[in-house]
């Protein structure tokens, strides 16, 4: 029995004008295969016949160089002729590598109007930051001047002592430990402590051995039998939080992280039962993460609003039109704001609920895909600068 793998392309036309290319099956797999593809490339500076110049200015704090450890706070400003841009998105780059993707700030107190924001933690050695506008239908792509980090060590090392031999023809030897990609090094010393801490001998420290293994399993205990988890910053302090659908219970969890790899205890919110598929991003344009929850149990996918300190509001539903199980997140209409899609398994369609920019979505348009979808991915497969959908479905009964 064979799997199928469908695509939807939105290229050159606005969702709102409820016309979807229906592609063709492209691949038969006799497994379920869901690829997301992660472009290497900044998917929009780029510039449409039409549309405003912009500038865009990355501004880096504290500084350029910062100890490791120390949290930096990204920030993108876009301009279009003296007037800030306020909607669309930021993508952060060191080098080539994504750091982040953030919506520019259009509404709300918590961050500067028409700036993009992302805080982290940035690990020991150079780096090259960008950020890239990625323009709409309005306004063109443009991306910042690089902005040099440098970031020295801070780790803690951990020093033992050996020794082999017998009375007069001891040899000792000291090793030196830390949690680093940089290894130690310098040199150690062996001070005689009986005896007015004289000093014994010294050697500079060889070749370190890295040894990449994981740590020990950490559990975390959610509200319940936990189907979905995504990571984001839901408070700003550039430590990931995490967040949880609890498909045992009728309620997501979200529990913030301290910056060692462990988590506060979970709080709950309450959108329902069999929550399923989890999607984050700034839905009404503050600068903040916003979460949206689709059902396993009902046609209605949940949107909570983030308050800034981890905190969530009070769920929103909208319906899907069928059981959605899984949403994301993007902008398929160009205008700036992430909307949503979601795939209603049993009835064989996708939906797309266009964004109004305050955290609230239009009614659904509704495409037909074939029986049973049950999986999501957006990117831009064919390099057209508009995002598509990958749908995924089952066996045919």
């Amino acid at each position: 029995m064979s799997r199928f793998v469908f695509a939807l392309d939105a290229a050159q036309q606005k969702v709102s004008s409820q016309r979807m290319v229906r592609a063709q099956s492209c691949l038969r797999w006799t497994r379920l295969l869901l690829v997301l593809l992660v472009l290497p490339f900044p998917l929009a500076a780029r510039s449409r016949a039409g549309t405003s110049a912009t500038a865009t200015v990355l501004l880096v704090s504290p500084g350029s160089f910062v100890s490791a450890g120390t949290p930096l706070t990204l920030q993108a400003t876009v301009d279009a002729g003296g007037s800030a841009v306020t909607r669309g998105t930021v993508t952060f780059y060191d080098g080539t590598t994504v750091l982040a993707a953030a919506q520019l700030v259009g509404r709300g107190v918590a961050y500067t109007h028409g700036s993009a924001n992302f805080k982290l933690y940035l690990g020991p050695g150079s780096h090259t930051v960008t950020a890239v506008f990625g323009g709409t239908s309005q306004f063109a792509g443009s991306a910042s001047a690089p902005a040099a980090v440098t970031v020295t060590p801070a780790s803690a090392t951990t020093t033992a002592i050996a020794g082999t031999g017998s009375p007069g023809a001891y040899t000792l030897s000291g090793s030196v430990t830390t949690v680093s990609a940089i290894a130690p090094t310098g040199t150690v010393s062996f001070l005689d402590q009986t005896n007015s801490n004289l000093l014994l001998g010294s050697a500079s420290l060889s070749a370190a051995a890295q040894i990449n293994s994981w740590r020990n399993l950490v559990p975390q205990a959610t509200a319940g039998s936990t189907y979905g988890v995504v990571a984001a910053d839901l408070n700003g302090d550039g430590i990931p939080d995490l967040v949880t659908s609890n498909y045992g219970g009728t309620t997501i969890s979200v529990l913030l992280g301290n910056g060692d790899g462990t988590f506060q205890a979970h709080m709950d919110y309450p959108v329902g039962t069999l929550s399923f598929g989890l999607a984050v991003g700034d839905l009404n344009g503050d600068g903040i993460p916003d979460v949206a929850v689709a059902s396993g149990s009902s046609t209605l996918v949940s949107v909570l609003l983030g308050n800034g300190d981890g905190t969530l509001q009070g769920a929103q539903t909208y319906d899907a039109g069928g059981v959605p199980e899984y949403v994301v997140m993007a902008d398929f209409n160009q205008d700036g704001i992430l909307d949503l899609a979601t795939c209603a398994g049993g009835v064989g369609t996708v939906s797309i609920l266009l964004g109004n920019g305050d955290g609230t979505f239009a009614a659904r348009q509704t495409f037909g895909t074939s029986v049973f979808p049950d999986g999501l991915a957006v990117a831009d497969f064919n390099h057209d600068g508009n995002f598509d959908l990958a749908v995924s479905n089952p066996p045919m009964p």
